[in-house]
């Protein structure tokens, strides 16, 4: 978590007005060591959840088919192929996801927002390189 503790230290995160994050433990406790230091308030979010490699949410996948359907979806840009149409949340529905959260927060000027990389590549529009608790930054 030392990772995450520098984070909590980087200048870009001064003068945020909230923290939201995902429910998912990850992001939960990730935001929980950042905000130990900057003390926002801060809300939890359902839609800001990880990237759903099925897309009906009942259906199980293997790990090796999990991280195909991710590879597929990275090498794509968020975009199904043919034949795959269906299978998992695209790039597109991600980001509207996660958009119409952000949009009840717009009477904020600086979010925070403690999510997942492949919620937050779709969200920036490209599936860059991310280091763990990296920041992405980006007008909504």
């Amino acid at each position: 978590m030392i990772k995450v503790e520098e984070t909590a230290n980087d200048p870009r995160l001064a003068g945020a007005d909230i923290m939201i994050a995902s429910p998912y433990t990850r992001a939960m406790q990730t935001a929980g060591i950042i905000n130990r230091r900057l003390g926002l308030p801060f809300f939890v979010e359902y839609d800001l959840r990880e990237w759903d490699v099925a897309s009906d949410f009942t259906e199980y996948v293997s790990e090796p088919e999990a991280l195909r359907r991710y590879r597929e979806l990275r090498d794509n840009n968020g975009i199904p192929p043919a034949g795959s149409e269906g299978l998992y949340e695209t790039g597109e529905f991600v980001r509207a996801r996660a958009l119409a959260v952000l949009q009840r927060y717009r009477q904020y000027s600086k979010i925070i927002v403690v999510a997942h990389g492949t919620l937050a590549r779709c969200v920036a529009g490209s599936f860059v390189n991310m280091d763990f608790a990296g920041i992405i930054e980006c007008e909504i």
